[in-house]
């Protein structure tokens, strides 16, 4: 059990107040009666000069409110007031961005995540900041919902983990989630499970999202738990020979890494496989291998 303790907000006072004859409270007492189809609703009419601050009063409260309940019914009330001033941007702006953070913190707040945000820690701490944690507590489902839902870029992801992953400031912050996800799998994988299973499960989940993330930090992660197969498996499915290659001469596979260079045509990376090899293989086994790829 989580108990929040917070100070209540004035816009929560001035509508739930006993006696309350506040703008914010009227409108949302005419809202209620228009949902019982009691007449008394049209007492709205009279604060119609006073509807936008009523409005956004509403709006504000629902996001300070931690019961579902009682967001849906101040918001109804927002929608409600409204519907008699004609279109307003800020008013819009405010509901639509309200209902969206909502919908985070509700999500984030359920027992089986427990992080009790309240709206003003989550504009503190930022949504990409709060997927960071969802990362740390293995929520990445969650956190790539998120993503996905508000649209949430690379740009304020630190420099370091962009390096680490690949990831241009433009890229989808969802392309982040999925590679720690998979790091997350390899820490995890037991040695007597299918390392082909895992890969294929990887594999699948990320190129179904895009073709161009890149599997250098995965395979960097099982190689440092000691999965070196698991990493040279990752690795063959890596679009950057750049980036594929430097990988492979560390888990010492050169003669793949050979090939791929080779294959990339990219000369200075052949350079570079055939000077670790000669400077690291014995000289017969170098020249043999020259000789395979002349």
């Amino acid at each position: 059990k989580c108990e929040f303790v917070y100070r209540v907000s004035q816009e929560t006072t001035a509508i739930f107040k006993i006696g309350s004859t506040k703008n914010a409270a009227l409108l949302y007492t005419a809202s209620r009666h228009f949902e019982k189809n009691n007449t008394k609703a049209d007492d709205v009419r009279s604060i119609k000069e006073k509807l936008p601050d009523a409005v956004n009063e509403c709006i504000n409260a629902a996001g300070q409110e931690y019961s579902v309940t009682n967001q849906k019914s101040l918001l109804k009330a927002a929608s409600f007031g409204k519907a008699f001033m004609g279109y307003s941007s800020a008013s819009s702006d405010l509901f639509t961005e309200t209902c969206k953070i909502l919908r985070v913190l509700n999500a984030v707040r359920h027992r089986e995540i427990g992080l009790p945000l309240s709206m003003a820690q989550y504009k503190v701490l930022t949504p990409e900041d709060l997927v960071e944690r969802l990362i740390g507590r293995h929520h990445h489902l969650l956190g790539y919902k998120i993503c996905e839902y508000l649209n949430l870029s690379c740009v304020r992801l630190s420099n370091s983990s962009r390096e680490r992953a690949k990831l241009a400031p433009g890229d989808p912050l969802a392309y982040y989630v999925l590679v720690q996800w998979a790091c997350a799998k390899v820490k995890k994988f037991k040695n007597n499970g299918s390392e082909a299973a895992l890969v294929g499960e990887i594999i699948n989940k990320l190129k179904s999202t895009s073709s161009c993330i890149s599997f250098v930090e995965i395979a960097t992660v099982a190689h440092s738990v000691g999965k070196v197969q698991l990493a040279t498996m990752l690795l063959d499915h890596e679009p950057r020979a750049a980036d594929q290659i430097p990988l492979l001469i560390k888990v010492k596979e050169t003669e793949i890494a050979l090939q791929k260079a080779i294959s990339s045509g990219d000369t200075d990376l052949v350079l570079m496989v055939l000077l670790y090899m000669q400077k690291n293989n014995p000289k017969d086994q170098f020249y043999a291998t020259l000789n395979k790829h002349d």
